[in-house]
């Protein structure tokens, strides 16, 4: 392995620029979510030889609330379900369920080819397959050069 590229889904300058930006933005609750709900789904990063494999935690969430956007070479996932207010306020003796909008970005390596990506989402997992390019000889940068008398 080598350590002189960047690794992929690593947190780049501007990634973290902008969750400072965010943080000083935002509340605690905002932030930790309410009633201690993480604000954003924790993530699992995998890498196979043909692909990388993503999977987030997002329980209670159905697909059609969840958006996959590719922005340049930054994946985009975001939910956009609305906190709802029961229309009936029962007691509640100790409240933890809580259901509030996210937004995860992930910077792509080179190596992904961004048109063979596919997700699903089963058992509250949503797992996101990256595909790898396939690199052909021809398609290397590589050449021999001759050395002349």
């Amino acid at each position: 392995m080598n350590f002189a590229h960047q690794a992929p889904f690593q947190m780049s300058i501007d990634s973290f620029k902008e969750i400072v930006d965010d943080m000083m933005n935002k509340s605690l609750a905002d932030l930790v979510g309410i009633e201690g709900t993480p604000a954003k789904p924790p993530v699992n990063i995998k890498q196979k030889e043909d692909r990388y494999i993503l999977e987030l935690a997002v329980p209670g969430i159905e697909k059609e609330n969840i958006k996959l956007t590719i922005e340049g070479k930054q994946l985009k996932i975001s939910n956009n379900k609305e906190k709802t207010i029961p229309e009936a306020e029962e007691k509640y003796e100790r409240r933890e369920f809580n259901f509030t909008t996210f937004q995860r970005k992930f910077s792509l390596p080179d190596k992904v080819d961004t048109s063979n990506i596919s997700a699903n989402l089963k058992n509250g997992v949503l797992t996101i397959l990256l595909y790898k390019k396939v690199i052909t000889p021809e398609q290397t940068n590589e050449m021999t050069i001759p050395i002349q008398d």
